[in-house]
Parts: C-alpha cells; structure tokens; sequence
C-alpha cells in the first residue's frame, strides 16, 4: 500500500501532467519539451522543471503526447 508521502506525489504529478495536458488539447503542442530551460517552464507552468520532466514522462508513458523538433505535441487518438 502507498505511503501517505508516495500518494501525494503520485496525485501532484497527475494534476502536473492535468495541466499540460489541458495546454496541449488547446493548441495541439506547446514549444517545451524536457530540454527546455527551468525559467521558461516555470512562466508557462508555474512549476520546476523536475515536476514537469515527470509529468512528461508519466503522458508520455500513456502514449498521449510525443516530442518533435523541441515541441512537444498532443497525440489525438485514432
């Protein structure tokens, strides 16, 4: 069973990756990827850059985005 510490982490990098997601479904892709400098996530995200490196890798695990050319783009479902 999960600590109370690991469901925490667990449930702030689901609503990390929420938020992302929800830029994504808006424009189709955003100009960050896992590359991208800490200052430029913090002003799109209001989050570090480790947080948004998880939450990358936790969408990208799911097959929901994939990443081009420095972008970062939403994979529609066939």
């Amino acid at each position: 069973m999960l600590s109370d510490k690991n469901l925490r982490w667990k449930k702030k990098r689901i609503l990390d990756s929420e938020k992302i997601l929800n830029e994504l479904k808006k424009y189709g892709k955003i100009n960050l990827d896992s590359n991208s400098t800490p200052e430029c996530i913090e002003e799109k995200f209001a989050m570090s850059k480790k947080a948004f490196k998880r939450a990358l890798g936790y969408l990208y695990k799911k097959r929901i985005i994939k990443f081009e050319d420095g972008l970062t783009i939403y994979k529609e479902k066939n």
